[in-house]
């Protein structure tokens, strides 16, 4: 039986756009990579704001408005640091989500 309809051009999608398709395997070491970066950066940031907790803590005792405020300050950047990686991991999940959504649309 022959076919009468247009031939399917691999590589090309159904508006006969050409279509570069990121392998999984490059995009799963690449998320690998970035997560076991990401890990580092959370036990680093976890390790400094122990430190500045524990200045904290120190300033108490004796009583010291000085010292209390500096490590106040040390202990909320911590925090906010600690903040900016979350937010950064949703991001990237945000993104690594919606990548992978595409190499399946273009793969099936």
């Amino acid at each position: 039986m022959l076919r009468t309809g247009p031939k399917e051009n691999p590589g090309h999608d159904i508006n006969n756009q050409k279509v570069y398709p990121q392998p999984i395997e490059e995009a799963m070491k690449q998320n690998k990579d970035s997560m076991e970066t990401l890990v580092l950066k959370i036990f680093n940031n976890i390790s400094t704001l122990k430190a500045a907790y524990i200045q904290l803590q120190d300033a108490h005792t004796p009583y010291d408005p000085d010292k209390i405020q500096a490590a106040d300050k040390l202990v909320v950047e911590e925090l906010m640091k600690l903040s900016e990686l979350k937010h950064a991991y949703r991001e990237q999940n945000r993104n690594l989500h919606r990548l992978s959504l595409r190499i399946l649309k273009f793969t099936c």
